[in-house]
């Protein structure tokens, strides 16, 4: 690698730092709505297959994300803050992390849906989802973290890498959908609100 390279790439590491201690991320409100909808979503499916809340039809289960997905995008782009000026650098690679973190949901659960159809085995591949839902997290905190040098944001990646196994666990148990409810309230709810609230200082 040339000497201006590495220059370059010194240059930039810097202009992160810079960004990190100059201002906030900009997706925070749309983590807090992520968290606060998908664990509420949790726990409504968690009250179907236990037959706390009745079921009249079992697409109420598919319903039930359907309509946290939309409440999410409507949420996420009429509350979020407005954008004014050029953003920093660090604020476009905490975006660019947390877009590819949710293409690779989507991505992730559109492939379940394919190949539970192929092996007709939807009820065992359907709690892989919760564990990559939040190893994903895990690497856009990981990504932040290392973009604007805060160090509770690498806390929150090590605490999602934790969490995804030990929601392995309970694989095929439906206390998974409550420990997956309150992985995304710690996980992207109440730092998606830290996040927000700054935004909005």
């Amino acid at each position: 690698m040339a000497t201006s390279d590495i220059q370059n790439d010194i240059d930039y590491m810097k202009s992160l730092a810079v960004d990190g201690a100059r201002g906030p991320l900009r997706n925070g409100t749309s983590l807090m709505w992520a968290g606060t909808l998908y664990a509420i979503a949790s726990c409504i499916h968690y009250g179907f297959v236990t037959h706390l809340i009745p079921l009249p039809n079992p697409w109420f289960i598919a319903a039930n994300w359907i309509l946290a997905s939309v409440l999410f995008g409507v949420l996420a782009f009429t509350t979020g803050p407005k954008r004014t000026g050029q953003p920093s650098d660090m604020a476009c690679v905490a975006y660019s992390a947390w877009t590819a973190v949710g293409l690779s949901i989507a991505a992730f659960i559109a492939l379940l849906v394919v190949v539970a159809n192929v092996l007709q085995q939807l009820e065992t591949l359907v709690f892989l989802a919760a564990p990559f839902i939040l190893i994903v997290y895990g690497i856009g905190w990981w990504v932040s973290a290392s973009a604007s040098r805060q160090g509770w944001m690498r806390l929150m990646a090590i605490g999602a890498f934790v969490a995804a196994p030990c929601l392995g666990v309970l694989s095929g148990k439906p206390e998974q959908l409550v420990a997956y409810a309150v992985c995304l309230v710690l996980f992207a709810a109440i730092p998606g609100m830290i996040l927000a609230r700054a935004e909005r200082a």
